[in-house]
């Protein structure tokens, strides 16, 4: 088994297959000793925070009737430090999980408006079954998108979600890793050890009056020596803009989420 820090995706491959669904007998189709590990992160105004899950499958039983599946995980949560001051924190514990009429299709609550709706081979030659949807709560104007996928034998339902109402933000749930039997695909990340380097974010000048120029991409958050998140970008661009020109003098620490993993760099302001 492949041990790293980092995370990331497996090449997508197009699949000519005629489904148009996939069940819940066919998606939560879990062995004992499986392994599933998912990445949660927020960019914009959400609140939500990097965090990796990590599942390992203890038990599996079925009702009388065969139609519920019933399961218990050893589940380790692991948060990873996100600035100089902020520990990172592991919790494990057992869950348990059942899901029922297995030969149903997977409920993927689709929005009024569905964009997309496909099966495909994805996560290493995995069936996926992807559904992009879009409302109007307001009316026209500012939307909320949701793409939902589940990924057979490897659970679901993960998301990618776009808020548009009072924000913008993005909240992102996504399979990163999974080991069935002899089966592995990803990278499972246990701890962020090394939190980087100064050339881990390339950000200049530093020591600054306030203006800092970032080469990078991705959701950087600023904290305050306390541990407080006192600012959020997105980065998009090759170089971006650092504006902390109103914030006090003192040293600050930023951290940039990635699909590589989280960097923690430290910055003064003078």
């Amino acid at each position: 088994m492949k041990v790293k820090l980092v995370v990331f995706f497996c090449i997508l491959f197009f699949s000519g297959s005629s489904q148009t669904s996939l069940t819940n007998g066919a998606v939560y189709d879990y062995n004992i000793g499986d392994v599933f590990q998912t990445y949660s992160y927020g960019t914009g105004m959400s609140t939500l925070l990097p965090q990796y899950v990590t599942k390992e499958v203890l038990t599996k039983n079925y009702s009388s009737s065969l139609d519920t599946v019933f399961y218990s995980f050893k589940r380790t949560v692991y948060d990873p430090p996100l600035c100089g001051p902020c520990p990172g924190q592991t919790v494990v514990d057992t869950i348990y999980e059942n899901y029922t009429n297995l030969t149903s299709a997977v409920n993927m609550q689709p929005f009024p408006i569905v964009l997309q709706d496909t099966i495909y081979l994805d996560f290493c030659n995995k069936n996926t079954w992807k559904m992009t949807t879009r409302s109007f709560p307001n009316g026209a104007g500012e939307y909320n998108q949701n793409e939902h996928y589940v990924v057979a034998g490897c659970g679901g339902l993960y998301f990618n979600r776009i808020v548009g109402i009072g924000g913008p933000a993005s909240e992102h749930y996504n399979l990163v890793y999974y080991k069935k039997g002899g089966d592995e695909c990803g990278t499972l990340t246990v701890n962020i050890i090394e939190l980087g380097s100064q050339n881990s974010i390339n950000i200049f000048p530093n020591p600054s009056n306030g203006m800092y120029s970032i080469q990078a991409k991705g959701n950087l958050f600023v904290f305050n020596t306390i541990g407080e998140k006192v600012f959020s970008q997105k980065l998009v661009n090759d170089t971006n803009l650092l504006d902390l020109s109103g914030f006090p003098n003192g040293m600050y620490f930023i951290s940039l989420q990635t699909e590589e993993g989280v960097f923690v760099n430290q910055i003064v302001k003078q």
